[in-house]
């Protein structure tokens, strides 16, 4: 609806400012020589899927009676999410390394647990939700990128330790829903500390090598 949208977008490529354009143009404009992503849970809305199981006493819909209406809308990503990756590769002049990171999982599902205030009122039935969901929601993500010829890494276990319900539960955000809006759109997202484990993790994943170098292929082989 801006006037000036063209402007908008010509100056979001040319001084690097999100938000403006898909970011898609700027792999055309720039041809990255590596790219790296996550993509797929604000696909399927799964932080408006959470909202209500964290909040209301009983157990929300999408663990019991969406349950399988939730794994559909996490299967329906498969196609989306390989046209995308091949996109992105041809975007970049065919010539970029890319990987795809899968989700951390952010919360335990074990028992006893250690939940505190940090998850409200979410009950075992709506934490194993949240892990099989991420679980089947990395599953997909693997199977497009194995699909797309672009190189997959499982970070799930990246926060171990620290997730919600964990003993110390360092590396995630709990639930903020009377703070700012920043801080809302913080709740069950790694924090700092967070990050940096997910950043060690995939390290870890390529060997300390630089994602430069990594042979993404080491068999040369591109699935089709």
């Amino acid at each position: 609806g801006y006037a000036n949208s063209a402007s908008l977008k010509s100056t979001s490529l040319n001084e690097m400012i999100p938000g403006r354009t898909e970011q898609i143009k700027f792999v055309e404009k720039y041809k990255p020589k590596v790219i790296t992503l996550t993509l797929g849970a604000n696909n399927i809305d799964f932080s408006g899927k959470l909202r209500p199981c964290i909040l209301l006493p009983t157990t929300c819909d999408s663990a019991t009676s969406e349950l399988s209406s939730l794994a559909g809308q996490i299967q329906g990503q498969y196609d989306e999410l390989k046209s995308l990756y091949k996109a992105l590769y041809e975007a970049s002049g065919k010539k970029a390394k890319i990987y795809v990171l899968g989700y951390p999982l952010l919360i335990s599902d074990a028992e006893p647990a250690n939940c505190g205030l940090n998850t409200v009122s979410l009950d075992l039935t709506e934490r194993k939700m949240i892990v099989e969901a991420t679980s089947y929601l990395n599953t997909v993500i693997e199977h497009a990128a194995n699909a797309a010829g672009v190189k997959y890494i499982d970070i799930s276990a990246a926060l171990d330790g620290g997730r919600l319900c964990d003993e110390g539960q360092e590396y995630v955000t709990g639930a903020a829903f009377n703070g700012s809006n920043n801080e809302i759109q913080e709740t069950f997202h790694p924090n700092d500390f967070g990050h940096i484990k997910i950043a060690q993790k995939l390290e870890e994943k390529v060997g300390n090598q630089s994602l430069m170098t990594y042979d993404i292929c080491a068999d040369t082989s591109v699935a089709d």
